[in-house]
């Protein structure tokens, strides 16, 4: 049982679920203290946060000391401007819950997803990795709020709407 865990000597344990709602999903978010949410740097991706959120929000019912402690945005292709336009869309919806750190789109991660294979150490990726978690420990320590559990996330004065794709942010050249 995942409850076990909090009488266990470890320090931390970090339980990694498929991105889809299922037993074991839920019952790591109702034995949780913090969950990140990572996300591709791809609209498709980001239209999803909201449900995401809500499942986060139903768990709390169940695990009331449950806190969103990141969305961190992964597999960035800076080459590209939907890359890029979907980096905006996050800073703007999560401006102080989108983790610092963004994973860059790198093939020694799709490497080390194979059994048997971790990440290279020697790979330009490992740093983004490293300042993850060291960013994520951070905000641990620190605390950090719950983000709202609805599909539109209020930043500042302005509504944005998660599940919109603004095709006036595509514009400019192709970023790097």
């Amino acid at each position: 049982s995942l409850r076990s865990l909090s009488s266990s000597a470890a320090e931390l344990v970090i339980v990694d679920t498929p991105p889809t709602l299922g037993a074991f999903t839920f019952g790591a978010l109702t034995a949780a203290h913090w969950v990140a949410i990572p996300t591709f740097c791809e609209h498709p991706s980001i239209r999803t946060l909201p449900s995401a959120l809500r499942t986060v929000a139903e768990a709390q019912t169940m695990n009331e000391g449950l806190r969103v402690l990141a969305v961190i945005a992964n597999r960035l292709d800076r080459g590209t401007k939907h890359g890029m336009s979907a980096l905006q869309t996050l800073q703007q919806a999560f401006p102080a819950d989108l983790a610092r750190t963004v994973i860059p789109r790198a093939v020694a991660i799709t490497d080390s997803m194979r059994p048997g294979c971790v990440l290279d150490p020697a790979s330009t990726v490992m740093h983004a990795v490293t300042l993850l978690a060291e960013e994520l420990l951070e905000r641990m320590q620190a605390g950090v709020a719950t983000l709202p559990s609805s599909a539109a996330v209020v930043v500042g004065n302005e509504v944005v709407d998660c599940n919109a794709v603004g095709a006036s942010r595509e514009s400019g050249g192709r970023g790097d």
